[in-house]
């Protein structure tokens, strides 16, 4: 028989626990917890887009309709790891209310930084 999902990387499936836990605000269910992992495991998507497209566009996170403040919040706690710097917390709010950037844009930036990929070390991803 064929593993579930989360059983088949268990770094992967506690990097993808607290996708749930800092994006989410909560515990995954088991439905969507295998279903990202074998997502990720059979490349049918990668893991930026997974957080990005998968949580951060979610219909679930979408329609809590976030203050930037939320948002940006989110994003430190989320691909930081970290409660924002009053400095670049202040750069972003700037970006967003001045619509210098977009919130997709922004969250670009996050989840490519050298920040998020030390988190995504972490779990061997």
């Amino acid at each position: 028989s064929s593993l579930e999902g989360r059983s088949r990387n268990p770094k992967l499936t506690a990097f993808i626990k607290r996708m749930y836990d800092k994006v989410l605000l909560r515990e995954p269910d088991l439905d969507g917890l295998n279903f990202w992992c074998n997502a990720v495991l059979n490349k049918k998507m990668s893991i930026l887009d997974m957080c990005t497209l998968g949580f951060i566009g979610s219909k679930e996170f979408v329609s809590r309709n976030y203050s930037n403040e939320e948002y940006l919040e989110i994003l430190y706690a989320t691909f930081f790891g970290r409660e924002p710097d009053e400095t670049g917390f202040a750069y972003w709010m700037g970006c967003l209310e001045n619509e210098e950037k977009t919130r997709d844009e922004v969250l670009g930036d996050f989840a490519y930084s050298l920040e998020f990929r030390s988190i995504r070390a972490q779990f061997s991803l």
